[in-house]
């Protein structure tokens, strides 16, 4: 693994040694991820808030060996309210609890961070059933938005598939909990043939003024080593 251990953390990342103790625990559960750091050698490349064109291969290199042996689904989500209708129907499926919650404001970073947590939430308990809540098992993630500068947010999601899992299960499964969403307008969700190619794809410069800040680490986890 690349990592450095003098890292500078962001987000709230695990330490390395109370993350290495937890999955090495005979009595506990494995591990299926872990919160990002960032190596020192990117963080060394950070001008004015800003990655560097080296940082920025660095950060793609990095990732990329992160993410090298890893079976992965690739999905884009889009943000809109729903309809009237779609505000009715939801609200008699139980989608929305409470009339409040469709005054979201979806140009806001922090209400589109707590959908996509939802999301990998649900994901996380289709996939490890109870383990999700009782020892927090969580698949890796990998989240990079794009579009707030212009008004109209949207993001790209990388999903570990579980390895006790099908990929035809996997997919029906993640299928399912994005038609649910009732703020998500559009989706598309593939199995990332090209781990490498997509995240070289998801961290082009084009839009993305401060590409440490368009990672979401808060939301990220890493594969488990």
């Amino acid at each position: 693994m690349m990592h450095d251990r003098s890292a500078v953390k962001t987000g709230k990342p695990v330490n390395s040694r109370a993350y290495t103790k937890k999955e090495a625990a005979a009595s506990g559960p494995r591990l299926d991820s872990r919160h990002y750091d960032i190596p020192g050698s990117i963080q060394g490349n950070v001008m004015h808030r800003q990655i560097t064109r080296r940082g920025q291969k660095e950060l793609i290199r990095w990732l990329r060996q992160e993410w090298r042996n890893q079976s992965a689904m690739a999905i884009t989500l889009t943000f809109a309210a729903p309809s009237r209708r779609n505000t009715q129907q939801h609200l008699l499926a139980g989608k929305l609890k409470r009339q409040r919650k469709l005054k979201l404001n979806l140009r806001s970073r922090s209400a589109l961070q707590g959908i996509v947590k939802g999301i990998h939430r649900d994901i996380n308990r289709r996939a490890f059933k109870k383990a999700a809540r009782r020892h927090d098992k969580k698949l890796a993630l990998l989240v990079v938005w794009e579009g707030f500068q212009r008004g109209h947010p949207h993001c790209h999601c990388l999903i570990a598939k579980p390895r006790h899992m099908s990929w035809k299960r996997f997919e029906r499964e993640v299928n399912e909990v994005l038609r649910k969403q009732p703020y998500v307008c559009h989706f598309k969700a593939n199995k990332a043939t090209n781990i490498g190619g997509w995240i070289g794809y998801v961290m082009k410069r084009r839009d993305k003024g401060d590409l440490l800040q368009d990672i979401d680490w808060e939301l990220c986890h890493l594969p488990a080593v």
